[in-house]
């Protein structure tokens, strides 16, 4: 058993797969491309740098020491947090899997085939959105890409009935091909499985899916089945997402939803009441994130201070933090400690504090106390 085989068993994840060998150890490299991590040259991004953040020093220096006193795959719950806002962020379709997983009946477990039908479902919930509503976002797929995907496993799943979605290049006939005994008569799924099953496996990491050990069955099996049950978490979840997703999602309500992975009952931050706890977890996150010099995205500083909230059972969403940072800016107030540069839209907007900030805030919320009592 290898050393990675061991941390996967050693944490708390109910799936015990990993893919991730000698001769593929390049798709790491493809995986943090495709999700932001990673840019041109191989250069870590700001998306990066906040997943750094996210997991600590301690926790990446283990990792590169490869001691592994962190065990990596034991996920914190700022680590699911992030991950599930990034995912979320550049993969649409993840949302719309989501949402058709919250609607199974209950206790009905996915396998096989049947996560590959999901996935494709959602992934043509994801090509309606684009084509019909002009939704843009930074979605990992190309509408041209996607419905050339989508055709193809229609065409593999035999689910035109359901899925009006032709490939546009001519598929040929499906090959036969020299299978097992017990292969027999099961549907080869290729491009539906290489869908569905990264997705079905991060679910599954997050806690929003998990693989049961019933009765007397192998747990090693179990555990690397394609079997899937959905968890109250991911009910949860689910409960208050909007029908469709709208662009500002992630800035406007994603707190909202993703406090119920907490467990616990949460405190919603607002401008006109928790004025001040903004602040100071705002300035918590700038101190993380700062740029050595110049300025910095307030957006950055903003999702570091929703994570770290959510971690807390506070929900603050990324544009409560940029309004009240923009009243600020507006009304010139704590001019001397807090600078701003470029524009006013949340993800054009740079700040910089003075550590003096917090005092100078602090003491403008007790004045105004005492003047309200």
């Amino acid at each position: 058993m290898t050393k990675v085989e061991q941390l996967i068993r050693n944490s708390s994840s109910s799936s015990w797969n990993f893919r991730i060998t000698k001769p593929t150890i390049g798709k790491i490299l493809e995986w943090s491309k495709l999700y932001g991590f990673i840019g041109s040259g191989n250069q870590i991004t700001e998306k990066g740098l906040l997943l750094y953040y996210v997991m600590g020093p301690d926790a990446v220096s283990s990792i590169k020491s490869g001691n592994f006193e962190s065990n990596p795959f034991e996920l914190t719950i700022e680590e699911k947090l992030y991950f599930l806002y990034s995912h979320l962020e550049v993969d649409t379709t993840l949302f719309f899997l989501i949402k058709r997983l919250a609607e199974l009946p209950k206790n009905t477990f996915v396998f096989g085939v049947e996560a590959d039908k999901l996935t494709c479902l959602a992934l043509y919930d994801t090509f309606k959105l684009i084509s019909e509503k002009g939704f843009y976002s930074e979605n990992v797929l190309s509408l041209k890409n996607l419905r050339e995907l989508i055709g193809k496993i229609v065409f593999e799943l035999d689910l035109s009935s359901e899925v009006p979605v032709q490939p546009l290049r001519k598929q040929g006939p499906k090959s036969i091909r020299i299978v097992k005994p017990e292969q027999q008569n099961k549907k080869r799924t290729n491009a539906a499985d290489g869908e569905a099953i990264p997705r079905f496996e991060f679910l599954t990491d997050l806690g929003l899916l998990t693989k049961r050990v019933e009765g007397k069955s192998n747990q090693e099996k179990s555990r690397k089945a394609w079997k899937y049950w959905v968890t109250p978490m991911l009910l949860d979840f689910a409960k208050d997402l909007p029908e469709s997703i709208p662009k500002d999602f992630y800035w406007v309500q994603f707190a909202h939803s993703a406090v119920t992975l907490t467990n616990s009952k949460p405190k919603c931050l607002s401008i006109e009441e928790d004025s001040r706890i903004i602040v100071r977890r705002t300035y918590d996150a700038f101190l993380e994130v700062k740029r050595s010099f110049g300025h910095t995205p307030i957006l950055s500083v903003a999702i570091i201070a929703m994570i770290r909230s959510l971690a807390l059972s506070e929900v603050l969403e990324i544009k409560v933090v940029h309004e009240l940072f923009l009243g600020f800016k507006i009304s010139d107030l704590f001019s001397e400690t807090l600078k701003f540069a470029a524009g006013n839209e949340i993800d054009k907007m740079f700040i910089d504090l003075k550590p003096s900030f917090i005092e100078e805030a602090e003491k403008h919320y007790d004045t105004q106390k005492k003047i309200c009592n």
